[in-house]
């Protein structure tokens, strides 16, 4: 009977502290543990379950290692840590040893004792989507991170230990999506980024960057560019390497982008024409209190959500004339 058991399930077992002999389910397909509050240890016989797809231990607080069994779970595609706050490391191996080549998915949202990624991680051939969302004692990213061939997403989202982004970051390319934000001591990003499909970069509350580098403008698939609370913005690049207080012209050339938000840089002065940003949906300059005028307003023909919040110094008859053409144009359509 339990060679025919596919999916076990025992979310919420209050009082498991450890796996039984998984090697009796040797056709398992999903193992879920999520919130077992008590659950210290997973036994090494989950090594031997080799058409496991699904590995889950979310909110698994107590859990303070994993063992080795796992690197060798080759069907495995999606394992998901979230929240196993006393996870100090994953497994040690040599990338010889590490059999995960249908690795897909990682999480590992909110470990918030993780303080670096094994090499051998970055290494996965198959691996899509990496996520340390709230890894806040994570200080570096792999320098191997560019053998992650086939990464589309890296989501680092308040790792407030990061302080750069490594170059081979930048060689990842069929990176879609690249999330820093709440990334507070990160003070740059790559100088490279050789992506050619990179379609969302979020450095929302990034404080401690000052710039940003020139390769964004040459990026025209990206649809989502979002820099709100980045107070320590001084530059944004262009070819004369102009300050904050007016944004490079390569801004008005993002055909692709649908959602630009540039909230709290109160030194910006001035945006470029928007005219070309046809499919822009969302426009956000709130709190940018010097800035005197949003040029091309009126062109924004897919334009469905503008904030002007505490943008004291935007004349406002202009912006009002530019409403009515930007009306009229609907009308027409």
């Amino acid at each position: 009977v339990l060679e025919k058991i596919k999916v076990v399930n025992l979310s919420y077992c209050k009082f498991l502290v450890k796996t039984p002999d998984l090697a009796r389910i040797p056709n398992l397909e999903e193992l879920i543990l999520d919130h077992c509050e008590c659950l210290l240890e997973i036994g090494e016989s989950i090594g031997q379950l080799k058409r496991l797809i699904l590995l889950s231990m979310v909110g698994c607080a107590n859990l303070g290692f994993l063992p080795c069994g796992i690197l060798q779970l080759n069907s495995l595609q999606r394992l998901s840590l979230q929240g196993c706050s006393k996870i100090k490391f994953l497994p040690e191996a040599s990338r010889m040893n590490v059999r995960l080549e249908s690795l897909q998915l990682l999480i590992l949202d909110h470990c918030t004792s993780l303080t670096e990624i094994p090499d051998y991680v970055v290494g996965l051939k198959c691996l899509r989507c990496l996520s340390l969302k709230g890894c806040s004692l994570l200080k570096q990213i792999p320098s191997f991170i560019e053998s992650s061939v086939a990464l589309e997403e890296l989501i680092l989202d308040h790792c407030t230990s990061l302080t750069e982004m490594p170059y081979y970051v930048g060689q990842l390319k069929c990176l879609c999506r690249l999330s820093l934000e709440g990334c507070s001591s990160l003070q740059r990003l790559p100088c490279i980024l050789l992506s050619v499909v990179l379609k969302e970069l979020i450095l929302d509350h990034c404080t401690s960057l000052t710039q940003i580098p020139g390769y964004i403008g040459r990026h025209n698939c990206l649809r989502r560019l979002s820099l709100e609370g980045c107070s320590s913005l001084e530059r944004l690049p262009s070819p004369m390497g102009r300050s904050v207080r007016t944004c490079p012209h390569w801004l008005g050339n993002l055909k692709r982008l649908t959602k630009m938000q540039s909230k709290n840089p109160r030194k910006l002065a001035s945006v470029p024409d928007l005219s070309n940003l046809t499919a822009l949906e969302e426009l956000s300059v709130e709190f940018c209190t010097n800035l005197v005028a949003i040029p091309g307003l009126q062109n924004l023909r897919s334009l469905k959500v503008l904030y002007m919040n505490g943008c004291w110094h935007l004349d406002l008859n202009k912006i009002w004339s530019q409403l009515k053409v930007f009306f009229a144009s609907l009308k027409l359509q």
